[in-house]
């Protein structure tokens, strides 16, 4: 399985950010995900990568900025996201980890997917306007 992690932009030249990730922005990772990508090994603090921007940047030339936070696949930064979006990707990441390793406590899986416990998944928007209208059908008055 491969996955993007959250890195923190601490410089910018050009096309390319020195970007930061740690424990807590990687969710306990320990990198980009290649073959040898081993899911018990924590991130160290302050480990870094050059990180191509361009696809971040293609709708705001120019709009990635050191304390930016990036989502980050193999180098290439997949796109901005809020420190918020940051946090929640890293904890998704943290509680995959931990279930991977046999944690599949009920506290575990809250944390990290507290978005998804207790709900039904949402149905997309052409699907809801499907099953409304169906109800509509269901709600008018047989006709004599």
């Amino acid at each position: 399985m491969c996955v993007a992690i959250p890195m923190r932009v601490r410089s910018v030249d050009g096309f390319e950010a020195r970007c930061e990730r740690s424990a807590a922005a990687a969710g306990g990772l320990c990198g980009p995900c290649t073959p040898a990508f081993d899911w018990n090994v924590s991130a160290q603090e302050g480990v870094s990568s050059c990180v191509n921007v361009t696809l971040a940047m293609l709708d705001e030339p120019g709009a990635v900025h050191p304390g930016d936070w990036l989502l980050v696949f193999r180098d290439e930064a997949i796109r901005r996201v809020t420190e918020e979006e940051a946090r929640e990707v890293a904890a998704a990441l943290e509680a995959t980890a931990a279930v991977m390793a046999g944690d599949l406590s009920d506290e575990n899986i809250r944390a990290g997917f507290a978005d998804l416990v207790d709900r039904e998944p949402p149905l997309p928007e052409h699907l809801k306007k499907l099953v409304d209208a169906q109800a509509a059908d269901r709600e008018k008055p047989a006709e004599p």
